[in-house]
């Protein structure tokens, strides 16, 4: 499914790092900017509930890197929990390239006229 996510976001112009893990991922986090993190629930090893606690942790005041949970659970209190732990968006697997590009709308800020300007 990596793939396919890949795919649908390199089709609309984002540049995509994949890692295989989340302690990688907090290794990536630590030397390079991201607009918004895409994190499975069920990751090998420590699980995306507690990395993305580990990132919330880290974050200094001012900072709030978007995480949008992505999950083939069915379970209905894992948003919830998701949530809890600091994420922002949650999509269920399988996903469609315009869920995709409407979860990342909702928590990446648009850049203002002063921004674009700039």
């Amino acid at each position: 499914m990596a793939a396919v996510i890949r795919g649908l976001l390199e089709r609309e112009a984002h540049t995509v790092v994949h890692v295989v893990n989340g302690l990688a991922a907090l290794a990536e986090l630590a030397h390079a900017g991201f607009d918004a993190v895409l994190l499975d629930l069920d990751l090998p090893g420590v699980d995306g509930f507690q990395i993305a606690r580990l990132i919330r942790q880290r974050e200094h005041t001012g900072q709030h890197l978007p995480i949008v949970a992505v999950t083939a659970r069915s379970g209905g209190e894992d948003e919830a929990k998701a949530r809890a732990a600091g994420m922002d968006g949650f999509l269920h697997k399988p996903l469609s390239g315009e869920q995709l590009a409407d979860a990342l709308a909702r928590v990446i800020p648009a850049p203002s006229l002063t921004d674009a300007s700039a």
